[in-house]
């Protein structure tokens, strides 16, 4: 890993969160001392030189007031009436939560929003791999009185115009809901002072019948709905768990004795980790992981959406797989490229940047 560069251009100099579309070449800055502290996307086809968009995202709420926007998740379909677009869900505090369609960067345009019953701060969310259901944290409910515990909301966003709300789902537990993150049917959170706290949502056909299955608390002085603990946490595909504590620092758990089955040892879950290194100069390792055996076909791709080669095409055992890219072998000019892994269930993609 090596740092491309810094920006501090066109009067950039806060930012409260950046996120980004894998699938896409463009980082979204959220919370920034410049568009108007809204949603602002920028060009990264270039990481050594970054470029701020046409147009940011910042709709009045209020005669002069401005939609400040927390946290995002950005996803581009690749499936049913919106495939090809790129969607930002975008947690705005107070405001709530407001989907917005990303694709044209020069026309940033609001698609649906939601407020909720007990909103008091739309902080962060998820997204489920079919696209279907955003999970909601709301980082104020419980400290403000409006819930007795941590709380986890559950919206409906099949039509993307009309997200609506089907429930929530609670542990039990006092303390404040932070950051989540999914890995396919489990969801993880990091809740600050209960921990990590992670839950199975896929265990019925209803969406909000979601079961706690694995914790482990960080701070264990107490589970008060106060700021300490745990509020950051990241997965990778092979199960294993990393989590940032304020007071005591990072985590990395092995989850394998809660996602596992029986005594099969980790319960690997499939997908495609992003490639290393990148950007790429003489080569880099692509990894993706099998739950199961089944086949798999990972195929390189160029900016301009044309099929450059096969990279892997047949069945995979379950556990990691690593296959070697090397651009100048096969003759490919500095750029961007793009790898697709596809297998059941699975169809990610990961932004390359080759350069000479």
């Amino acid at each position: 890993m090596s740092l491309a560069q810094t920006v501090m251009t066109d009067g950039l100099r806060t930012v409260h969160t950046i996120r980004t579309n894998e699938a896409g070449d463009h980082i979204y800055l959220c919370g920034a001392n410049v568009g108007s502290r809204g949603l602002v996307p920028y060009d990264v086809s270039d990481p050594a030189h970054p470029v701020p968009g046409p147009s940011a995202w910042s709709p009045e709420y209020a005669p002069g007031r401005t939609i400040y926007v927390h946290d995002v998740v950005v996803r581009t379909y690749t499936s049913g009436p919106v495939a090809g677009r790129e969607i930002a869900f975008c947690c705005c505090g107070p405001q709530g939560l407001y989907i917005v369609d990303v694709t044209d960067k020069r026309a940033l345009r609001t698609i649906g929003t939601l407020t909720y019953e007990n909103l008091e701060y739309c902080h962060y969310g998820w997204l489920s791999d079919d696209g279907l259901t955003f999970y909601l944290g709301d980082e104020l409910d419980e400290s403000r009185g409006r819930v007795s515990s941590s709380t986890t909301y559950v919206v409906d966003v099949a039509d993307l115009s009309a997200p609506r709300l089907l429930g929530s789902f609670t542990n039990g537990n006092s303390a404040i809901d932070h950051n989540l993150v999914g890995a396919g049917r489990y969801l993880l959170q990091a809740n600050y002072r209960s921990g990590l706290r992670i839950f199975d949502v896929e265990r019925g056909g209803d969406r909000t019948d979601v079961a706690e299955i694995g914790w482990f608390d960080t701070y264990p002085d107490d589970d008060l709905p106060n700021f300490a603990g745990l509020w950051g946490v990241h997965w990778l595909p092979s199960g294993t768990i990393i989590a940032s504590d304020m007071q005591r620092g990072l985590f990395v758990f092995d989850a394998s004795a809660v996602l596992g089955v029986g005594g099969e040892g980790p319960r690997f879950v499939t997908g495609f980790e992003a490639p290393y290194p990148n950007p790429i100069r003489s080569g880099a390792t692509l990894t993706f992981v099998m739950q199961t055996e089944g086949p798999v076909r990972l195929s390189l791709f160029d900016s301009g959406g044309r099929r450059r080669e096969t990279l892997f095409d047949g069945s995979a055992a379950r556990g990691y797989h690593r296959v070697a890219f090397e651009p100048g072998k096969l003759d490919l000019p500095a750029g961007v490229y793009f790898a697709r892994f596809e297998a059941p269930g699975r169809d990610e993609s990961r932004r390359m940047v080759v350069i000479r």
